[in-house]
């Protein structure tokens, strides 16, 4: 959480952390942002329900949505989860840094 927080707010993103899923999903549903980070594995909430709730209650208004996870993301059983929950990637840990932030600037920018 550190990490990726020091990492976008460098690059000049505004960034509202939360520890936990629950808390992360009042905030979103509260004041969506544009691009929702979040780990499979977060207390009270895991990433792929966390952003199926997004979906559900946002629709088309939901944020673009990033999981990450310590799995193969090569993986059938894993793309197949991180779609049906509405992500619109998943990202393998650890990742290079260059790597996530051409990510969430090509999904900010909608190409």
């Amino acid at each position: 959480l550190d990490l990726i927080d020091l990492m976008l707010r460098t690059e000049g993103y505004e960034v509202s952390p939360h520890a936990d899923g629950a808390s992360a999903l009042k905030a979103a549903l509260e004041n969506p942002p544009h691009l929702v980070i979040t780990d499979v594995r977060i207390p009270g909430l895991d990433g792929y329900h966390f952003a199926q709730s997004l979906e559900e209650r946002l629709g088309a208004n939901k944020p673009k949505v990033v999981v990450m996870t310590s799995r193969d993301t090569t993986a059938p059983a894993e793309r197949n989860a991180a779609a049906l929950a509405g992500a619109d990637a998943v990202v393998q840990k650890p990742f290079k840094t260059e790597e996530m932030l051409r990510l969430v600037k090509r999904l900010l920018e909608g190409s």
